[in-house]
């Protein structure tokens, strides 16, 4: 079902040759894989060449999508995701992950975002993002806009913050969980946490989004809006467990990359939360079961 101003709308409509309101479409091969169909689309977005930043709205409608996450934004609309906060994944059963690249022959080492859950307890649940940024956040040069940034690995002080990221209930020798756990973020000089991510919540979160993932590039042109090009050297990994998503973050190989700002804007504080847990494609392999390098 799709909005009659939706671009598949006017397509579809070459199907319904005769009179009635049923027509059969034939979209793929009856042994056609989930992974078949997603790498034809991959194949027809890369055949695109530059495609102006958006974002799908529900309704079939476009916006123009402006930030740091909108070649991400843009892949999914071209693959008919609108915005949503489900833990499942993107397409069929796949979650499609872009990765900005500086040209699309050597991505290897780039920085991918995992996951973006809220802290489920602690202070940052219940605090103001901008009381966050304001205390632990850089001020900029015009005193307008403070910044919460930076990659925090576990049980490691980040010197511009004063936080320290780390996890507590898992053996990171017998690579088992021995306790009810969560990752954390703290100020060493306050008792309690700042957030708290418990290992029941990312489980689910983990297992269910990321079973099937694939990593695609992107370039991008800084037009008014960007415009991004997705690239046909994809990795593929398949196959994951929380255990192992747990050893990344005792490992160091996922991080946690706050991304928490706060604007002044006609003299009242605007705030904007987002928490990532990032890795890189260097460690991505250690995620998974399977990990595989794919050209389209």
């Amino acid at each position: 079902m799709v909005s009659r101003h939706a671009p598949a709308a006017s397509y579809l409509q070459q199907f319904n040759q005769r009179r009635g309101k049923l027509a059969e479409i034939s979209l793929r091969a009856d042994d056609a894989t989930s992974r078949d169909v997603l790498f034809d689309q991959l194949r027809l977005i890369h055949a695109k060449n530059w495609i102006e930043s958006y974002r799908l709205r529900p309704d079939g409608s476009r916006d123009v999508c402006k930030g740091p996450n909108c070649h991400g934004v843009t892949l999914e609309s071209e693959l008919g995701i609108t915005a949503n906060g489900r833990a499942a994944p993107d397409y069929l059963d796949w979650e499609v992950k872009a990765h900005r690249v500086n040209h699309l022959n050597a991505h290897f080492s780039s920085r991918i975002t995992l996951l973006t859950p809220n802290p489920d307890s602690g202070e940052a649940r219940t605090a103001d993002t901008t009381w966050l940024a304001q205390t632990y956040g850089k001020l900029s040069p015009s005193g307008s806009r403070y910044d919460l940034s930076g990659i925090h690995r576990a049980g490691v002080l980040h010197e511009g913050t004063g936080l320290e990221f780390g996890l507590f209930g898992f053996d990171p020798v017998q690579q088992k969980i021995i306790d009810d756990g969560y990752l954390y973020l703290r100020d060493p000089g306050r008792e309690n946490n700042l957030g708290r991510w418990s290992f029941s919540k990312l489980l689910t979160h983990w297992q269910t989004k990321h079973a099937k993932a694939v990593f695609v590039p992107c370039v991008a042109q800084g037009t008014d809006p960007d415009q991004f090009a997705f690239g046909t050297r994809i990795y593929v990994g398949e196959g994951t467990s929380f255990l192992r998503f747990l050893a990344g973050v005792s490992s160091g190989a996922v991080v946690l990359d706050p991304g928490l700002n706060t604007k002044l804007a006609n003299n009242v504080w605007k705030a904007h939360t987002r928490y990532q847990f990032r890795s890189s494609l260097t460690n991505a392999p250690s995620l998974y079961r399977s990990f595989e390098k794919i050209i389209l």
